[in-house]
């Protein structure tokens, strides 16, 4: 039987008898169907009930002056209270649902602080006051830090350069923690009472390597040339701990040739050079194991592609639209792909210029990326997870499937795997393949 149906039959028992009209209710409730003319008889034979005003009745003494102790005191939560008034009437049970939970005092109840316009106004302000000062306080601290790196001659603003780059891929922990004690110590011994705390502390910090290869490539140029120089060093020492074979690694060192080669031919900045560099280092970084694949694979994969683009393929995917922007992108900017790879094989996920963050499911290397090195017409490591992530990139800002089903931005998840390619539905555990 319905709520509305025990409320309807409650009111209907407070009226006066009308047996006739209960019993067909009664009827109705066992899915009876009484003819409709017993319902309009037992309606109109319903008696009216008489108007009569109620007799007076003597209250009792004690009824006028209960006896308690506090007017104000209410009965325990649980125990019957009485009828205030009427102590003969008898005592009711208060129904749980509207008992009072001890920790939750009515008296103490207070209505809510409704704020003014003004008041809102005042506490807006006072945030954006807040935040406009902490940016002041950044911009005196990056100040204080870019003050010191001009008061550095320029072999030593090249050598506190590396420092901080090797600290912007460094991990957090002991590595980290000598690295900055070796670059304060460096500053203290070139700079003496000149080197600030606010400024040696602003350098220390482990920016990210995208904010340091910015600052340099925007703010001094100057330094790039002999930068690259370190840097190509630093790459095929790391390689050398990476590639354990002997003519993986000559071929790293030949194909680094080449893609100075053809940057020089095409032409290709040394701030171009430089920062695809920085990205493969970031993959060489001696303390980074990959989640998924070889390190050295991948490495190689990245510089191939930079050493000739045009031998980059989709390989047996369904990918030539993002393979055809890869080629383009290799060819005349390849710290920017660079740059997509080395994020992934870092943090596992790419935040894109809008703040998407893409973090693609297909990361381990497919039957054609472990070949290394890769057959001809096979796709590499490295196209593997750009093409992964280009394509994500699209889906990852949609919310609604194929067909219409709508999941959300951020749920859907382009997948390869041994049974082909497909769109995946991440809202639901487990994913739902379309």
């Amino acid at each position: 039987m319905s709520d509305r149906g025990v409320a309807d039959k409650a009111h209907m028992a407070e009226l006066p008898a009308a047996p006739n009209l209960l019993d067909l209710l009664g009827k109705l409730e066992k899915n009876e169907k009484p003819p409709i003319t017993q319902l309009v008889q037992a309606k109109n034979e319903t008696p009216k009930p008489e108007k009569s005003k109620p007799e007076p009745q003597a209250k009792p003494e004690a009824a006028l002056k209960p006896e308690v102790k506090n007017p104000d005191e209410r009965p325990p939560v649980g125990q019957k209270a009485l009828v205030p008034g009427a102590l003969t009437a008898p005592a009711i049970e208060i129904p749980a649902q509207l008992k009072i939970k001890p920790e939750l005092n009515p008296s103490d109840w207070r209505p809510p602080v409704q704020l003014s316009a003004e008041d809102l106004s005042k506490s807006a302000l006072k945030l954006v006051k807040t935040d406009a000062n902490d940016a002041r306080i950044q911009a005196e601290e990056r100040a204080a830090g870019q003050g010191l790196v001009k008061l550095l001659s320029g072999p030593e603003r090249v050598q506190a350069d590396l420092l901080r780059m090797k600290l912007s891929v460094s991990s957090e922990g002991p590595e980290r923690e000598a690295l900055q004690s070796e670059l304060q110590t460096f500053l203290k011994n070139k700079l003496g009472e000149k080197a600030s705390a606010q400024g040696v502390n602003e350098l220390t910090k482990p920016y990210s390597t995208t904010e340091l290869l910015a600052e340099i490539q925007n703010a001094r140029k100057e330094e790039i040339p002999e930068l690259l120089n370190e840097t190509r060093k630093a790459l095929e020492k790391d390689a050398a701990l990476a590639i354990s074979d002997a003519d993986k690694l000559k071929d790293f060192s030949e194909k680094l040739k080449t893609f100075e080669s053809r940057a020089a031919a095409r032409p290709l900045s040394d701030s171009e050079v430089f920062g695809t560099y920085v990205q493969m280092a970031r993959v060489l970084n001696p303390s980074l194991r990959l989640a998924h694949g070889d390190k050295g694979n991948l490495v190689r994969s990245m510089l191939a592609n930079a050493a000739d683009p045009f031998s980059i393929d989709q390989g047996g995917h369904n990918t030539c639209n993002v393979t055809a922007m890869q080629v383009r992108l290799y060819a005349q900017e390849p710290q920017t792909p660079s740059k997509v790879v080395a994020d992934i094989a870092v943090t596992g996920q790419f935040k894109t210029a809008d703040g998407t963050i893409i973090k693609p499911l297909s990361l381990a290397p497919d039957g054609e990326a472990q070949q290394d090195p890769v057959w001809d017409g096979g796709r590499n490591f490295a196209s593997q997870i750009f093409q992964m992530v280009a394509i994500n990139t699209y889906w990852n800002r949609r919310d609604t499937m194929p067909g219409g089903k709508n999941v959300g931005k951020g749920n859907i998840q382009y997948a390869q795997g041994d049974d082909g390619e497909y769109l995946l539905d991440v809202s639901v555990n487990p994913p739902l393949k379309q």
